[in-house]
């Protein structure tokens, strides 16, 4: 049986997202139907857990964080170093928000914050002549693609949405694995310190008027984990 590591990259104990115990099962739950014979394991590497070693998994998914990729923390600092070696290794890498924005700045692009805001909510995407709807909650953006990648979906607020590497690795800004309930304690948990009054009142109104597909993306990133490992 074929393993993936999720590096979770969030600690949710104290907030209003607790009840869902961990952003790893999340992902989990949003991917495994699609990848049954594979087993998701959770490192919770924000919490200072020991780096897993890269032979021991065959896929790797950096989800998103609470956290900035400028903040500089030791385990960011530690997660550069471990893609690089994920890279090295040739093993397959899905990124979602903060990983999508850490592996573009570790692989030679630049990711920072966006002078678009904080945006959270509902966003309206496009990739290859497909337009979806999917949930959203982050103020950065990448900002120069690496050389060894392509930007495969964009939104009108984020050109360099969903982004592809010839090397395996894939990642998105916005948030598949998430649901409304989800998305709705994120606006609520930043109502106090992060949003303003206006910028709760469009993320609350796109969470009432669009339909987000349940289990968005879920497909693609199934067939990329499959490809990856010749199945």
């Amino acid at each position: 049986m074929k393993k993936i590591a999720i590096l979770d990259c969030a600690i949710l104990e104290g907030s209003k997202l607790s009840g869902y115990g961990s952003v790893g099962l999340v992902v989990t739950k949003w991917l495994k139907p699609f990848l049954p014979d594979v087993s998701f394991d959770t490192i919770p590497i924000a919490k200072n857990c020991l780096f897993p070693r890269v032979e021991d998994f065959d896929g790797f998914i950096v989800p998103g964080s609470e956290k900035s990729i400028y903040d500089n923390l030791p385990w960011i600092i530690e997660l550069r170093s471990f893609l690089k070696n994920i890279k090295k290794s040739k093993k397959p890498l899905f990124g979602i928000c903060f990983g999508h924005q850490l592996m573009a700045d570790t692989f030679g692009g630049m990711s920072g914050k966006s002078d678009m805001g904080y945006k959270v909510g509902v966003g309206r995407f496009s990739m290859k002549n497909n337009d979806f709807n999917a949930y959203i909650a982050h103020q950065d953006q990448v900002l120069k693609v690496p050389k060894e990648a392509s930007v495969v979906g964009s939104a009108d607020y984020c050109k360099n949405a969903i982004i592809e590497y010839n090397f395996p690795a894939f990642s998105c800004q916005f948030h598949p694995e998430y649901n409304h309930d989800f998305v709705s304690r994120i606006v609520a948990e930043l109502e106090q310190e992060t949003l303003n009054v206006d910028e709760v009142t469009r993320a609350t109104e796109s969470l009432e008027e669009n339909k987000v597909q349940d289990h968005l993306f879920a497909q693609q990133a199934a067939i990329f984990f499959k490809t990856a490992f010749g199945d």
